[in-house]
């Protein structure tokens, strides 16, 4: 019992330390933001913020991590539900998002977002390719690498999430994800075949 007790209070400070970021974040922008503010907000030494984090950026990423993780249960907690297209669970995705959509929108404003963008592409991509191997008997019979396949996916989602994110979320996410689907499922299922029915 004992050597869980640091664990929990290592996951508590950080989880202080993010949260105060982002609400900074919601409050103003990311280059204004000083390691000062993100101590007086969350209530720690200085010293106790470096014992977890090299710089503002890293703990920027580790905010977004979280998140990442929490998604990545939520998708795979509903992978069998009934989403329009085999591939991935989109909108489950949109829906994660708008339950969520302050942190969101907070770690995807501002001049983080560069920094976000690569990073999150990067882990959605490996979250679609785990996804698309257990739903493709052999990944040989398709015309288009795993690796590509899901840059391609990842790289359309997060562009679209940032868009959606950016403009209120105009639409809801069952529609966004119908939208996404017709625009991508045909070229998906072309290059899946004849992996896939």
């Amino acid at each position: 019992m004992k050597n869980r007790e640091p664990d929990r209070r290592v996951r508590r400070t950080r989880q202080i330390l993010q949260d105060a970021l982002t609400g900074l974040i919601l409050e103003k922008p990311y280059h204004a933001i000083t390691i000062q503010d993100v101590l007086d907000r969350a209530d720690v030494g200085r010293s106790t913020f470096y014992t977890h984090y090299h710089n503002k950026d890293d703990l920027l990423m580790g905010s977004f991590n979280r998140l990442l993780e929490s998604m990545g249960r939520h998708l795979e907690a509903r992978t069998d539900s009934e989403s329009g297209i085999a591939f991935f669970p989109t909108r489950e995705l949109f829906q994660h998002v708008r339950d969520n959509h302050h942190l969101f929108k907070a770690l995807v404003s501002g001049e983080g977002v560069d920094l976000l963008f690569k990073h999150g592409k990067s882990a959605l991509s490996q979250q679609i390719e785990h996804h698309l191997e257990r739903q493709i008997p052999d990944p040989e019979t398709i015309s288009v690498p795993l690796p590509v396949l899901s840059n391609f996916l990842a790289g359309s989602l997060i562009s679209l999430l940032q868009w959606w994110l950016e403009n209120r979320m105009p639409y809801s996410p069952e529609r966004l994800a119908v939208m996404y689907e017709q625009l991508v499922t045909p070229g998906v299922r072309a290059v899946l075949s004849p992996s896939i029915p």
